[in-house]
């Protein structure tokens, strides 16, 4: 419920007829310098930065890819502890606005920021396809993944292919192709169809530098689509080899899409009214175990990990120690976990 009070009432729209996305960004983000330039997170610990404001569907957006997306009101609500209201009355008594009869007879807190010397709509990121070619499974692709006991018919069940050869077309770019020598591995791991592009990502594990080429974001939930209505146990894990893990041993798991990233708050909220437990299981290094507590935190999720000074993660402990040893691992926790809730 917008704040009406006087002529005119405290609506965005109101603000935006006085201070456009560009100019409050740049008065309450900090480390933005200019459209599409990386800068660290102000959210959690972001020493390679990975964040940047674009534009996107018409207006600016804060994508941050540890986090989400935020909008400018959005993102003043997060940044300040507060509500969409509580974001628009930030800006009204920051600026001194006037807007809904609030006006101060000390001025303004701060400063209006110049509007952008460049047209925003040029800036508009156009999406990136990837186009493949699969192919059928050869004795290289057995080998790679019968170290971690994954049948090829569960890869064909969570739709991942094999493939000899990709395309991609960006706003950057005409379309490029490449061809897979002989000797090489690769995947495409498919998701579906958003903003009418179809959404994948390439999987190449062989490869030391650019293991994975994507056109998803942080949108994408990794094992989403063939998950039950409804269940007892969900695992929230780090990587979609690592979901197949899982799988083998009976239960559902979903990974975000990246380990910067967290899951939808929406999807979040729905799943725990699908499932009753839903774990965090990410990697047992010091990163891994501060993106679980972060997961912890966010979404009140229980939490553990791989014994330290082991494989870091479920996948690896497969390849070590076999699927059953992973597979009294997860019946402990799970049988530890019940005795003390």
């Amino acid at each position: 419920m917008a704040f009406t009070y006087g002529e005119k009432s405290l609506t965005k729209e109101n603000i935006l007829s006085k201070l456009d996305s560009y100019q409050l960004f740049k008065a309450y983000a900090s480390g933005f310098k200019e459209l599409g330039k990386m800068f660290s997170s102000e959210f959690r610990s972001d020493p390679k930065p990975s964040c940047h404001i674009i534009m996107w569907k018409g207006d600016l957006l804060y994508k941050d890819f540890g986090e989400q997306g935020y909008r400018i009101f959005d993102f003043i609500a997060r940044k300040f502890n507060t509500d969409y209201n509580g974001a628009l009355q930030k800006v009204n008594e920051d600026f001194n606005l006037g807007l809904g009869g609030n006006i101060s007879n000390s001025g303004p807190s701060l400063v209006i920021p110049e509007k952008s010397s460049v047209d925003l709509y040029k800036h508009e990121k156009k999406p990136t396809i990837i186009k493949i070619k699969p192919r059928p499974w050869t004795k290289l692709d057995i080998k790679y993944w019968s170290k971690y006991g994954i049948p090829l018919r569960l890869l064909e069940y969570h739709n991942i292919k094999s493939i000899s050869n990709y395309s991609i077309s960006s706003e950057r770019k005409e379309q490029a192709s490449y061809v897979l020598n002989p000797f090489m591995i690769g995947y495409s791991i498919d998701y579906y169809w958003s903003e009418d592009v179809f959404r994948r990502k390439l999987y190449f594990p062989l490869v030391k530098n650019g293991k994975f080429i994507s056109n998803v974001d942080y949108t994408i939930v990794q094992g989403w689509t063939l998950l039950p209505k409804y269940g007892k146990i969900l695992f929230v894990t780090k990587s979609y080899k690592d979901i197949l893990i899982f799988n083998l041993l009976g239960y559902w798991a979903i990974a975000p899409n990246s380990e910067l990233s967290y899951i939808p708050e929406l999807v979040m909220d729905k799943l725990k009214t699908r499932f009753e437990n839903i774990y965090c299981w990410f990697d047992n290094d010091e990163a891994g175990i501060r993106g679980a507590l972060q997961f912890s935190n966010k979404f009140d999720l229980r939490i553990t990990y791989n014994p330290r000074n082991e494989p870091k993660d479920p996948s690896d402990y497969v390849e070590k120690y076999g699927l059953k040893n992973f597979d009294s691992l997860v019946s402990n926790f799970l049988e530890d976990d019940s005795k003390n809730r």
